[in-house]
């Protein structure tokens, strides 16, 4: 298959913040990675952002799901939150038995922590895992959701928060997506 658009989606916004801890805010954490990925893969596939930062008048999550399906691939990057402080890692959802979401979750997966290591980044991974999540489930071409790691383990937070996090997440992501289309 031809792929002729990329469209990523900046986890919650607008009136959903998402996680909150240690001052940060998952929607924003997410807006900041996600620009970053779409300055690179605009390079080799165009790339549309299903919102900008926090505008309160941003599309609710179905309206942003429903746009995702005149594109040919789906991306929404968000950061976990979970009761127990201790938990931390990467972790990808795909939509079940859904061979090039599959296939797209593992690129991501493996680049991330492998360019986070390359970088000296200490990162652990928690899998791909398949749920019954709205906007990976709702949408009808490859789409997966990236939890980059957990917004309540302190030290994971103050990581994802660094630059040169971002950027190689970000790095790591688009590669994937490069190494997935076949550029």
């Amino acid at each position: 298959m031809s792929y002729k658009t990329l469209i990523l989606d900046p986890g919650h916004g607008g009136q959903d913040p998402g996680a909150c801890a240690g001052g940060a805010i998952e929607s924003l954490l997410n807006a900041r990675v996600c620009h970053r990925i779409q300055a690179i893969t605009n390079f080799f596939i165009p790339t549309i952002l299903t919102r900008v930062y926090n505008d309160p008048n941003e599309t609710e999550l179905a309206d942003r799901v429903k746009q995702a399906t005149q594109y040919d691939l789906f991306i929404s990057v968000h950061h976990n939150a979970a009761t127990d402080t201790s938990a931390k890692g990467l972790e990808i959802y795909h939509y079940p038995g859904s061979e090039p979401g599959i296939l797209l979750a593992k690129y991501c997966y493996d680049n991330i922590l492998h360019y986070s290591e390359a970088a000296g980044i200490v990162r652990s991974g928690r899998g791909l895992k398949t749920k019954d999540l709205y906007v990976i489930n709702q949408t009808p071409c490859p789409a997966i959701l990236i939890e980059v790691g957990f917004m309540t383990n302190q030290l994971e937070l103050w990581q994802m928060q660094q630059e040169k996090t971002i950027v190689t997440t970000a790095y790591a992501v688009a590669m994937a997506v490069l190494q997935f289309i076949g550029k």
